[in-house]
C-alpha cells in the first residue's frame, strides 16, 4: 500500500469516529431536551390539576360562610383555596389569571356583603341574618360569585389542552 492510500484510510477512519461521536452527542442533547420538556409538561399538568381542585374545593367555603354562627367566625374565614388558586395562576397559568382574580373578587365581595349585613342575633346563622337584613345584596353578590366561578370553570376547561398535557 502506498502512503496516499494509508492517509485516505486513516482520514476515513478518523472522520467516521468523529461523526459517530457527534451523532451520539446530538442524540443525547435531543433526548435531554425532550425529557426536560416532558418533565415540564408533567409539572404543569400536576399544577393545573391542583388549581382545578382548589377551585372545586373552594365551593365549600361559601356554604361555611352562610352557616357561620358569629361575626368573628365569619370574618375569620378567608377564601384560602381561591387565594391558592390565584397564586398558582400567577406562577404557572397566565391565561387563567383574570378568571382567578374575578373569582377571588367575587368571594371577597360575597363575604363583605355577609359581614355588612350581619344583625348580631345569637342563635341565627350569618346567612339567614344577612338575607333578612338585605336580601337583594346577598342574592346579587351570590349570583356574581356563581358567575365568576362558572367563568373560571369554563377557562379551566378551555385551556386544559394547553396546560394539562404530558
Amino acid at each position: 500500500m502506498d502512503v496516499e492510500s494509508k492517509i485516505l484510510i486513516a482520514a476515513i477512519s478518523a472522520s467516521s469516529a468523529i461523526f459517530g461521536a457527534v451523532i451520539s452527542q446530538v442524540v443525547t442533547v435531543v433526548r435531554d431536551w425532550l425529557d426536560k420538556k416532558h418533565q415540564r409538561n408533567v409539572l404543569l399538568r400536576n399544577k393545573y390539576e391542583e388549581l382545578a381542585g382548589l377551585i372545586t374545593d373552594s365551593q365549600e367555603w361559601g356554604g361555611s360562610l352562610l352557616t357561620s354562627s358569629s361575626l368573628k367566625e365569619l370574618r375569620n374565614k378567608p377564601p384560602i383555596n381561591a387565594r391558592k388558586a390565584l397564586i398558582l395562576s400567577y406562577i404557572y397559568f397566565p391565561l387563567l389569571r383574570s378568571g382567578c382574580e374575578n373569582y377571588i373578587t367575587g368571594c371577597v365581595n360575597f363575604q363583605n356583603v355577609l359581614i355588612d349585613n350581619h344583625e348580631f342575633k345569637d342563635g341565627i346563622d350569618c346567612g339567614t341574618q344577612a338575607i333578612h337584613k338585605n336580601e337583594g345584596a346577598v342574592l346579587e353578590s351570590s349570583s356574581k360569585l356563581r358567575e365568576s366561578r362558572q367563568d373560571i370553570d369554563d377557562l379551566i376547561i378551555q385551556y386544559s389542552s394547553k396546560y394539562a398535557k404530558a
